[in-house]
């Protein structure tokens, strides 16, 4: 019981340090972009411009991560429309598609029963999922495809693509936190753990197998509300 205590003590620390950097990290992100778009910018100073809106997008990144994972699932848990849900985050993840060439499909039943869940984490697993899946595609262009599904009186989600996949030697460790098999400064190797950590508190199972096919399929199933 102690060590619980101080897990969510230690759950809320994080919490409050990640909400405190965002502020300031917003700022800079803002003031990196007006440089960027002003005509009297120096031209040697736009690579140094672009690093930091990187590196500052990379540590919002991770913080997005770490609010996920201390996030209090029972509190707030209640019914949630996954069809909605999923609609809702294919539309955030609409620009990365566009700037990757990547078309995506929602399959889902609008009338399927709501899940138990709390919404805000099952929208970043989701957004995970499906930016995890447009960076493996590149820039090449490729597919996407959202579905929801109820089967055995339980809601299942799948992400899958039509990208290289995940090479079988390296299957077993991308659910551990901080493993990426993305280029050096790019991801925190905490997406598919935080999220597979956030469907597990729902009571599910985040899995990974190849898609037929060729590429990555991901699936994980939720209680009904």
């Amino acid at each position: 019981m102690a060590q619980l205590e101080k897990l969510a003590a230690l759950g809320r620390m994080a919490a409050g340090v990640a909400h405190e950097v965002n502020n300031p990290l917003a700022a800079i992100l803002n003031y990196t972009e007006v440089l960027l778009r002003r005509s009297d910018t120096r031209p040697e100073s736009l690579p140094t411009l672009l690093k930091i809106d990187a590196e500052v997008r990379r540590i919002r990144e991770l913080l997005t991560d770490l609010l996920g994972f201390t996030r209090d699932v029972a509190r707030s848990a209640g019914p949630v429309e996954l069809p909605s849900l999923a609609m809702e985050t294919l539309h955030l993840a609409a620009p990365e598609f566009k700037r990757r060439r990547v078309q995506a499909q929602l399959l889902a039943d609008p009338d399927l029963p709501p899940a138990l869940g709390e919404a805000q984490g099952l929208k970043q697993v989701l957004l995970n999922l499906l930016l995890n899946a447009a960076q493996a595609i590149d820039d090449r262009g490729g597919h996407v495809w959202l579905g929801v599904e109820e089967a055995g009186g339980r809601l299942f989600v799948e992400a899958a693509d039509d990208g290289p996949g995940v090479p079988p030697e390296l299957a077993g460790r991308i659910f551990e936190p901080f493993f990426t098999t993305k280029p050096e400064g790019q991801g925190t190797g905490l997406g598919l753990f935080t999220s597979a950590e956030i469907v597990a508190r729902h009571g599910g199972r985040l899995r990974y197998e190849p898609r037929p096919g060729g590429g990555a399929l991901f699936r994980f199933d939720l209680p009904r509300a």
